[in-house]
């Protein structure tokens, strides 16, 4: 009978042991879940923080592309201003000479009218 208490005893003391060292692992199991818990939001926050990267970059992107077309629109409406002025001016120097020539024509006429005046 004492033998059989002293097993009692002992396979109470391994139970004890047992139950202490499976508390022990789903603590630590508990405690892995919660790292690879953690480990995830991490690399999701990595993963976002890398998708806004890329947006930012193709927003940079796209608005230097705007940029450089509002450029070149202004540089060709520049450009055909340019063009227009030169016309205007070539017209404006054409026109001058015909007043000119006009000018001296009625200066001629109005010389040959005296003229005439004179030897009537």
């Amino acid at each position: 009978a004492a033998e059989a208490r002293e097993d009692a005893t002992g396979a109470r003391e391994e139970a004890a042991t047992a139950q202490t060292a499976r508390r022990r692992a789903l603590e630590e199991a508990e405690e892995a879940e919660a790292e690879c818990r953690a480990a995830r939001a991490e690399a999701m926050r990595a993963r976002t923080a890398e998708a806004e990267s890329a947006d930012a970059s193709r927003v940079e992107g796209e608005a230097r592309a705007a940029a450089e077309r509002r450029a070149a629109d202004a540089e060709r409406e520049a450009m055909e201003a340019a063009t227009t002025a030169a016309k205007a001016t070539a017209v404006a120097g054409q026109e001058r000479a015909r007043a000119e020539a006009a000018e001296e024509a009625a200066r001629s006429a109005e010389e040959r009218a005296r003229r005439a005046r004179e030897e009537a």
